[in-house]
């Protein structure tokens, strides 16, 4: 019972983060930025909700702690929210990257994974990791990917934020290339780089909670 509970809500939860995201998506486009046609697609709605409710499907079946599942539900949201108004308008809004710093200093608090100590080491070796990549790199990264990767370190602390950026950067290098080969892109257009250390920060989050296929 307890199991299907939690899956309800993960799905719920799932929900609310696309709710989240076409707010912020709306205010952007009210300030005059242009959002990306194929993310009006339902598929789209529908992928965000499974997301977030496999995850919670999966702690459930493997017996992950709660602690465990909330920590990694709370992330969900927030990654799936801010990888969508990154994908839909070009966009990580401010205040999802506190949030999810917050979120990292609450992980530590209440798991003690990572330490305070990991919390600011990562926080300080992924934004600056990030920010040097945008100065030499000349616009290569733009300011909100620099405070996302900072935010993530912070999530996964130190030394897993070498691992996050790792897999975020292959990630998007692996996509970027296939996009260029099949000429969906070209070299010089702006890409939302977002859902990629998103997605690098989601899987080292897995790892640490426990993943076990």
């Amino acid at each position: 019972m307890i199991s299907v509970l939690l899956v309800v809500g993960g799905l719920l939860l799932g929900e609310g983060a696309w709710q989240w995201a076409m707010w912020f998506t709306r205010r952007y486009e009210r300030e005059g930025a242009a959002r990306t046609p194929w993310t009006r697609s339902r598929g789209l709605h529908g992928l965000t909700v499974f997301v977030v409710g496999a995850v919670a499907a999966y702690g459930a079946r493997a017996g992950w702690s709660w602690a465990d599942v909330v920590i990694l539900l709370g992330s969900s949201v927030l990654l799936v929210t801010i990888s969508l108004v990154d994908l839909c308008v070009r966009r990580i809004p401010n205040v999802m990257v506190i949030a999810l710093i917050g979120w990292g200093l609450i992980r530590s608090l209440v798991t003690g994974h990572p330490s305070i100590v990991g919390w600011g080491v990562g926080l300080l070796a992924g934004g600056g990791v990030f920010l040097l990549i945008a100065l030499v790199g000349r616009g290569a990264m733009g300011p909100g990917d620099v405070k996302l990767a900072a935010a993530l370190g912070a999530l996964v602390g130190y030394p897993a934020v070498w691992g996050m950026l790792l897999v975020g950067i292959l990630a998007g290098g692996i996509v970027t290339l296939v996009l260029l080969l099949l000429r969906r892109v070209g070299r010089k257009d702006y890409m939302a780089y977002g859902p990629y250390l998103a997605f690098g920060g989601w899987a080292i989050l897995l790892l640490q909670c426990g993943w076990n296929l």
